[in-house]
């Protein structure tokens, strides 16, 4: 049992059992404007209980952006086809286009806090606001919180909103914000790992995938971090795209089939290139020739030199 389990065991949390359709530790309407139920943002906490079997048959997509904080048992979730396992201290994000359903492998009780935005409120703050950026600026869906006092700090400000339920909307709302805030941060900028540490941790996993990396969210997933956090973290200390990387890796690795008699068809693909016309523009854009050309003329000045 690690740290996080010990923490929640001891947090006293009531759960229920042999309620399939589980129940509401608390549930939190925050309406702002005189917004209808629909339109307005909700902090919960849920507990349920899950057979192999339950849940297995039926997708949905719905209108809000959700967060998932999972903290007890195996509930996971399978968004747009991919499966994300929770642990305790799981952080799973979904949004409106997202197809979702949840998963349990394993029979007994799971236990999670959650909170919905309206979709159409994330969007209008497209740009560089924080929220908008969690669910829409990443294809990854699950983080890890893995600091304890990072994570009692989060729990307790989900239980704060719960002891204050009699307060003001607007006050509430303040209080939701500060609290993704908190779990944006712990998910994006881990206490105990440096940006050197992120870097190395990345540029490590791009030279040992480059050829079958699809995206940068790969590469995000792997880390644990958002797509635009780590893209910022590249930019900021190397001064140089995560795609620069995997392109000039790809390149040069084409050079090297190039060299061995692949054809430029093949050294491509076998690179990671999926598109060859736009791999021969890549390849004339750094090395000032065509690929064929630019061998030849290599071979040539190696024959010149013996």
């Amino acid at each position: 049992m690690n740290e996080i389990e010990l923490y929640y065991q001891n947090k006293d949390v009531t759960h229920s059992s042999g309620n399939a359709t589980g129940k509401w530790i608390f549930r939190k309407l925050i309406r702002l404007n005189d917004r209808k139920e629909k339109d307005c943002i909700s902090v919960f906490r849920f507990s349920n209980y899950h057979t192999p079997e339950r849940n297995l048959h039926y997708n949905t997509r719905n209108d809000f952006c959700t967060l998932f904080l999972f903290m007890y048992g195996h509930s996971n979730l399978i968004i747009n086809g991919e499966t994300f396992y929770s642990t305790n201290g799981s952080v799973v994000v979904k949004n409106d286009k997202d197809i979702h359903r949840p998963y349990s492998y394993v029979q007994g009780t799971n236990d999670y806090y959650g909170i919905n935005f309206p979709a159409e409120y994330v969007k209008n703050l497209k740009g560089n606001h924080f929220l908008y950026d969690l669910f829409y600026g990443s294809e990854n869906k699950r983080f890890q919180i893995g600091n304890k006092k990072t994570l009692e700090d989060i729990i307790d400000a989900f239980e704060n909103i719960n002891r204050k339920q009699n307060e003001n909307d607007l006050l509430l709302y303040a209080y939701v914000i500060e609290l993704v805030h908190m779990i944006y941060d712990a998910i994006n900028k881990p206490s105990t790992r440096s940006a050197r540490s992120l870097i190395a941790d990345a540029t490590d996993y791009i030279t040992s995938n480059f050829k079958t990396i699809n995206s940068i969210d790969d590469i995000a997933r792997h880390c644990n971090v958002s797509t635009s956090y780590l893209c910022r973290i590249f930019k900021k200390k190397l001064n140089c795209t995560v795609n620069d990387i995997v392109t000039n890796l790809r390149l040069e690795n084409s050079i090297e089939l190039l060299r061995r008699g692949y054809s430029v068809m093949d050294s491509a693909a076998s690179s990671g290139f999926k598109n060859y016309q736009y791999y021969v523009t890549l390849f004339k854009k750094k090395f000032g020739a065509p690929p064929l050309k630019f061998i030849s003329e290599i071979n040539k000045e190696q024959l010149r030199l013996r």
